[in-house]
């Protein structure tokens, strides 16, 4: 299947207010992935894009009868069999398939982030019941400002915290980040209405399931079932 007309630059067709399809599919497949990085093709916007390429030239490496890939009528073949590795990008894992989950806790402050120019430090907490310590990162914003303003020494947090999870060498799924997205009560004074039907429960997430002392062994065990 013959691609484009070879003619324009992409730069062209942003210009022109018009895209080729076909045009566009040619260049990006033709083009080396660094000089793509350099034009502003990011792997987080074109993770798919860049996907399907790896799997094009994957394919045609996998094919010794494939001794080069021309994308136009003509006789001409610009990419080599030596070159196809060039196409290849390793792309970072693809979270987009993998749902934070979101939870409720009534957490003891160890240690907090004072200070604007440290804002995205992470926080130390405890479970109020579990005591088993983590760190966590302030999302709410809200919160964070009046916090700072008023100078308030924190002693127990009512939030809601994001879980989010990352694939590791082997395809396991674990813990990745911990952010708290909502401040309901500080010191047992209420911020913001807390949701009627949220059920607090432990934290962090998967520590309710083993006994507290032996959480220094089995944690990592316990944050791959998730």
């Amino acid at each position: 299947m013959w691609l484009g007309d070879g003619k324009k630059e992409l730069k062209d067709y942003v210009k022109d207010g018009t895209v080729e399809l076909a045009s566009l599919v040619k260049w990006f497949l033709e083009k080396d992935n660094h000089d793509l990085m350099d034009s502003g093709i990011k792997t987080e916007k074109f993770y798919k894009a860049y996907k399907a390429k790896n799997q094009f030239y994957q394919s045609a490496l996998n094919n010794v009868a494939t001794r080069w890939i021309g994308f136009d009528p003509t006789e001409n073949f610009p990419v080599q069999r030596n070159q196809f590795v060039r196409k290849i990008l390793d792309l970072p894992e693809d979270l987009s398939d993998i749902t934070p989950v979101d939870k409720y806790h009534k957490l003891i402050v160890v240690s907090s982030i004072n200070t604007e120019e440290e804002k995205d430090l992470a926080w130390q907490l405890k479970d109020e019941k579990l005591k088993r310590r983590f760190q966590a990162y302030m999302k709410d914003e809200a919160f964070y400002d009046f916090f700072l303003w008023a100078s308030i020494y924190l002693k127990t947090l009512l939030v809601k915290v994001r879980y989010s999870f990352k694939k590791d060498e082997n395809g396991v799924i674990g813990m990745w980040r911990k952010e708290i997205l909502n401040v309901y009560s500080y010191n047992d004074i209420e911020f913001m209405k807390f949701p009627h039907d949220a059920v607090i429960e432990s934290a962090p997430l998967g520590m309710e399931m083993i006994n507290n002392d032996d959480a220094d062994e089995h944690e990592s065990n316990v944050m791959k079932l998730f």
